[in-house]
């Protein structure tokens, strides 16, 4: 992987360093499909799974972004000024200045960093990420997000200028959390190709750009320490263990695994779409084929609700992901 990096005429290079202090979820958010307000009587907060832990009292203390290019790739926030560098102001849309993003984005940098899922499933529409709770009986429930705005996880667009069709790689990544480093062990980052949109595009145009199926736009996944499990999952080190995400909302399920904290129903869970890249494979599987022109990615950075290791005692934690990406 290195040796392409290196002989690449253009190379882009993506930084990206979240501070994040881990909670359980709180009642802000989307309308879903199961009344928030009623959690509070009917949830037993649990340790794992999709299922929060605890009621919330901690929030982001501090979220750093800086996303930068080099070897001649630029990117942008708004489809109109490209540069090489641009921060977390720009795209939570409070800078002052040209680069920051288009009006009515709708990027999410969150204040609360919960578990949830998603398959990653695209076909002319954005993926779509389910919440999950467990009543007093043991039984998991989940109820999609209706919206990526004021989420629990973290979503925003970034806009790739490409003079050419190429595959764009993801070079040497790193997610490193001295805090507690088993939260790596169920983190995601997605890159998720929805097209090329015009200059200086307006938010409908861009909003209505969307992917039309996860092959053919390569929607990209990555899984940090893919082969280390925590002890609660029941699974040692290197063991096979389910790879399985949310596909539909559900209720009163029967949560099982060596650990009993996920679905592996086949109506409600199953294998992602596009391509899952480990630290083993990302050399050849890491990549999207970006268009001609202006491409629209959407980037996701989650906690697997659905991953045999996601546990949520992890208040004050430090999350820090630094991606590299490689035009080819």
């Amino acid at each position: 992987m290195k040796s392409r990096m290196f002989r690449s005429i253009f190379a882009m290079l993506l930084t990206i360093s979240l501070v994040i202090s881990f909670s359980a979820c709180s009642d802000k958010g989307n309308d879903e499909s199961v009344a928030k307000e009623k959690q509070e009587e009917t949830t037993t907060y649990d340790e794992s799974g999709l299922v929060p832990s605890a009621k919330p009292d901690n929030e982001v203390e501090k979220m750093g972004l800086n996303v930068s290019a080099e070897g001649g790739v630029e990117i942008s926030a708004n489809t109109k000024y490209f540069t090489t560098n641009l921060k977390f102001a720009d795209f939570a849309g409070e800078s002052d200045s040209k680069f920051r993003a288009y009006a009515g984005n709708q990027n999410n940098l969150p204040e609360l960093l919960c578990p949830v899922s998603s398959n990653m499933y695209v076909a002319k529409s954005l993926p779509v990420f389910y919440a999950g709770s467990i009543d007093d009986a043991g039984h998991i429930n989940a109820a999609k997000i209706d919206s990526d705005v004021e989420s629990y996880y973290v979503a925003f667009d970034v806009f790739v200028k490409a003079d050419q069709a190429q595959k764009v790689y993801w070079g040497e990544t790193t997610v490193t959390c001295e805090d507690n480093p088993e939260a790596l062990t169920a983190m995601r980052v997605a890159l998720v190709n929805c097209g090329t949109v015009a200059e200086n595009s307006k938010a409908d145009e861009i909003l209505s750009v969307k992917p039309e199926n996860a092959l053919q736009n390569r929607v990209v996944m990555y899984e940090p320490k893919s082969t280390e499990h925590t002890e609660s999952s029941g699974y040692e080190d290197g063991a096979t263990v389910p790879d399985l995400y949310i596909s539909s909302p559900f209720s009163k399920r029967t949560p099982t695994g060596n650990g009993k904290n996920i679905i592996q129903e086949a109506q409600y869970a199953g294998a992602a779409f596009g391509t899952l890249a480990t630290d083993a494979n990302k050399s050849e599987n890491a990549y999207f084929n970006a268009g001609v022109g202006i491409n629209r990615v959407r980037v996701y950075i989650w906690m697997e609700g659905n991953d045999v290791d996601c546990a949520n005692a992890l208040a004050g934690a430090t999350l820090d992901i630094n991606l590299a990406f490689n035009a080819v």
